[in-house]
């Protein structure tokens, strides 16, 4: 999605660059095959109707509109993809690209809907590929974490309970400059400081609704491997990882932060993404989406966190996009789901939760918080990580961001 404040265009007037442009891009053409095979091109392609349109005449309608569009099924007759032109009145409007998740992950989705609407569009794609380099330790703890992600969890506390299966959307902005100087202070990554804030939230979030605190908690972190000028191509370049959250007292954020960093850092010393990707090439088709399935799915986590570079800023009929947000519709018992959206100058948490969560806004409030404080905290030396072969002692295996690339900001 990419909000804008202002009159919305005719629907017509979106329409037509959407359905000159679209056919530059092969994957808008493709679905998936009724029994789960091979995606395969339809034989008629028509863009234009894969644009709607969504009117809401009161501002306090906007965000419960928008709430809605994860509900709504995507097409069944033709590829499944969709672009909305939601519309508040002459105040505002939202232009929302849909899209099957087994045909594209979060990164090119982002490229895509840039690509579509732009005035100038841009082969844009986000500022780092990601890593190839590849060695035994990765491929050791890809097989590691593969093994372990067979064995059954115990539900986070703050994720349990009887789901009502009902979404809700909600979000948090603030400065991408607030992120990138805690991580500059603390000497890791924005994905790094996403994630502590992250846990630290959870923790008082839970101890808000309950007053006890919260164990560690495994939480799914997916990962592109897309390459640059890959958006176009058909396909979900994702692989998984587990990280663990400690979530609890003992060391507020700045703890956190510490044991995050100390995980990311050594996936990244052994090339886990590389490996990962390698893993996947080398399996048979089918059992290599089996396994990453697997390990990337959250039901028994609780807990997805993503993180995509949705680019800089965005011209649409002259008017700028005033903030971008990717999110994923809750899927195979996932409770909660968490994007960090990084977009120009900005950046949004957005939170997609089942109903039953109650309480659930506090936690994007504890999450700014949270990285506020790491940012105010004063500069420390880092310790010196040193790479181990992965340990049989290591309770939950764990990675950095999931699609950004830019995560040495």
């Amino acid at each position: 999605m990419f909000d804008f404040e202002g009159a919305a265009p005719p629907l017509a007037s979106l329409r037509a660059p959407i359905v000159t442009r679209a056919h530059r891009v092969p994957s808008l053409r493709y679905r998936v095959a009724e029994n789960g095979g091979k995606a395969h091109a339809a034989e008629r392609f028509d863009p234009g109707a894969h644009v709607r349109h969504l009117l809401v005449t009161r501002r306090e309608e906007f965000d419960p509109a928008r709430e809605q569009i994860l509900l709504r099924p995507l097409p069944e007759e033709r590829p499944p993809w969709d672009i909305w032109l939601i519309q508040c009145g002459e105040q505002s409007f939202t232009v929302c690209f849909r899209s099957d998740h087994a045909l594209r992950d979060g990164v090119a989705a982002a490229a895509v809907l840039r690509l579509l609407i732009a005035d100038e569009p841009v082969d844009w794609s986000p500022r780092s590929s990601p890593s190839t380099r590849t060695g035994l330790r990765g491929i050791v703890a890809v097989l590691g974490q593969t093994a372990r992600a067979m064995r059954p969890l115990t539900p986070a506390p703050a994720f349990t309970g009887t789901a009502s299966r009902i979404p809700h959307l909600l979000y948090q902005d603030i400065p991408l400059a607030l992120l990138r100087g805690a991580a500059r202070a603390h000497g890791a990554t924005v994905n790094d400081v996403y994630l502590a804030a992250l846990s630290e939230a959870v923790h008082r979030w839970h101890q808000d609704v309950t007053h006890q605190g919260h164990p560690s908690m495994p939480v799914t972190v997916p990962l592109s491997v897309r390459g640059r000028d890959q958006a176009p191509l058909v396909g979900n370049a994702l692989v998984g990882a587990r990280l663990t959250l400690p979530c609890k007292d003992g060391g507020g954020v700045e703890g956190a932060l510490d044991m995050v960093i100390s995980q990311t850092h050594r996936l990244r010393t052994i090339g886990y993404r590389g490996s990962a990707r390698l893993v996947l090439d080398v399996l048979p088709r089918r059992l290599g989406a089996r396994l990453a399935l697997r390990v990337a799915g959250a039901g028994s986590v609780g807990l997805l966190a993503s993180n995509v570079d949705c680019g800089t800023a965005l011209h649409f009929f002259a008017l700028p996009a005033s903030q971008a947000q990717l999110f994923s519709a809750l899927a195979d018992g996932l409770r909660c789901y968490t994007a960090l959206t990084g977009y120009d100058s900005l950046a949004r948490l957005t939170i997609v939760h089942d109903g039953s969560l109650t309480k659930m806004p506090r936690l994007g409030g504890h999450w700014a918080a949270a990285v506020r404080e790491l940012a105010d905290a004063p500069r420390k030396p880092r310790p010196t990580f040193v790479a181990l072969a992965p340990s049989r002692r290591a309770v939950a295996p764990t990675m950095s961001a999931e699609e950004h690339h830019g995560a040495k900001d």
